[in-house]
């Protein structure tokens, strides 16, 4: 895993190359105007057309409430799940 780090142009927050999969972990101090969100979605496009799954997570659910993300990223690793 690598934590803010670049694939191609764009700095993402959590790389996990050899399984395809990135996490990107949003603030409402960064990502809640219009601007941010489209900016956003069309990074994922990007990383989407670029073969990587692309999973977004807020703060409540990072801080709040980590156990099922933390489940769901564990599945998704130990499996290869291409999703």
């Amino acid at each position: 895993m690598r934590v803010q780090t670049h694939e191609g142009s764009l700095e993402v927050d959590f790389l996990w190359r050899e399984r395809r999969l990135i996490v990107e972990t949003d603030s409402r101090r960064f990502h809640s105007t219009v601007r941010a969100l489209e900016r956003d979605h069309h990074r994922d496009r990007l990383l989407r057309d670029a073969d990587y799954r692309v999973r977004r997570c807020g703060w409540r659910e990072v801080v709040h409430e980590p156990g099922p993300l933390a489940a769901e990223l564990h599945e998704r690793l130990s499996e290869g799940d291409r999703r």
